[in-house]
């Protein structure tokens, strides 16, 4: 048995000696679900409390370097995810239920999974438009953000989130979701249906990209071919701190690491994207000057990501 598994067993046999009535479901996703962990992965789980009690179950720590996050989810926050209102589908759709509290919460989760396969089966049973344009303004917002910004990394990330908002909105035009996040972006969404022009062409130039011109000009043609996508009768309209930090962080920087162990750009520029975001977020909530401190994209090279982890 390795450490994750260790560890699943030991919130399984916490949850029955000393909240026997007070949690609902305990699940698994992630790559320990689906088989693609590597030597310094983590295990993703969650939990639904039924009393407020059950909300102390919720915790966070580090075990050999690797941290974890035992996190509280509510069924009202599951319905949402379910109907496609977040991008988090994969934590409903491909999780597995390691603890049910009574029959009907398990079925009630096997609901929202059933649901889910109806919607990329079927299609969304009311309309989507809003939500389409929501995450193609942010996008356009994010690429204006570019126009102002003066410093390469800063630019690297905004850019990279363009990659994401633009992955959210591919999603929704074909009713699914990616199963494997930031891991297999590109090879999930060079299987959907429906996707831009050259999008592979313009996402590897945006990962290549070595100032801002050429990050402008393709980020603009991305968003550019994906808003063709869209129906014109139905688009008219414009477009404690520390700890749960380091979980976090801890976890997207070991998959940096795999990623340039690896050889894999790609993931190493989508990953460090999604670390970026956390250093400016954590730090803006305790000094907002030590906000732009840690720049990551700054020294990252797609031509030599072996260095990338190695820099001072």
């Amino acid at each position: 048995m390795n450490q994750n598994e260790r560890i699943i067993q030991a919130i399984l046999k916490k949850i029955k000696k000393d909240y026997p009535n007070d949690i609902a479901l305990f699940c698994c996703y992630g790559s320990y679900v689906s088989n693609t962990t590597y030597k310094k992965s983590d295990v993703d789980f969650y939990f639904v409390p039924k009393t407020e009690k059950g909300k102390k179950l919720a915790q966070t720590f580090i075990i050999n370097r690797i941290g974890y996050d035992l996190w509280n989810i509510s069924w009202d926050r599951l319905e949402k995810i379910a109907s496609f209102d977040e991008s988090l589908i994969s934590i409903i759709a491909d999780a597995k239920i390691i603890y049910s509290n009574s029959k009907n919460d398990e079925e009630r989760c096997k609901k929202l999974q059933s649901k889910i396969e109806t919607t990329q089966r079927d299609g969304f049973k009311s309309d989507t438009s809003e939500k389409v344009i929501a995450e193609l303004n942010k996008a356009k917002t994010l690429f204006f953000d570019i126009t102002n910004s003066n410093e390469i990394g800063n630019s690297r990330k905004l850019a990279g989130n363009i990659i994401f908002t633009i992955a959210n909105v591919l999603c929704l035009l074909n009713h699914t979701y990616l199963k494997f996040g930031s891991k297999r972006l590109l090879e999930e969404i060079l299987n959907f249906k429906i996707i831009p022009q050259d999008f592979k062409s313009h996402f590897f130039k945006i990962i290549k990209a070595k100032n801002n011109t050429e990050l402008l000009n393709s980020s603009k043609k991305l968003i550019i071919e994906t808003e063709k996508l869209l129906p014109k009768d139905k688009f008219e309209k414009p477009l404690n701190i520390f700890k749960g930090f380091y979980e976090e962080a801890s976890s997207t920087w070991n998959k940096i690491e795999h990623a340039c162990n690896s050889h894999d750009s790609t993931l190493a520029f989508l990953a460090s994207v999604l670390l970026q975001n956390d250093l400016n977020d954590c730090f803006s909530k305790i000094d907002t000057k030590k906000t732009g401190q840690y720049n990551l994209l700054k020294h990252f090279n797609a031509e030599n990501i072996q260095k990338y982890t190695r820099f001072n």
